[in-house]
């Protein structure tokens, strides 16, 4: 690929840890993600609207996680294991 990624920090959480969103060539990597359902747009941190209709969009259609037959969101995994 060489492409150079560029990160914006946009806080942290409770834990301290840096959250922010991935840039390549000026796209939005975080949203392409949520769109192709790589990754699930996590509220708490966030309340941006085009995260939220980018995961509304990959519930639709079906892409990437939401494929296998009971994706389990991150957040919920840490919690039973």
């Amino acid at each position: 690929m060489n492409k150079e990624a560029n990160f914006k920090a946009n806080g942290a959480d409770r834990y301290g840890r840096t959250s922010g969103i991935i840039f390549i060539e000026s796209q939005d990597i975080n949203l392409l993600s949520i769109k192709g359902c790589y990754s699930w747009h996590f509220k708490r941190y966030s309340s941006d609207q085009q995260y939220e209709d980018a995961e509304a969009y990959a519930r639709e259609n079906n892409p990437g996680l939401l494929r296998l037959p009971n994706p389990v969101p991150p957040c919920e995994w840490r919690k039973g294991n």
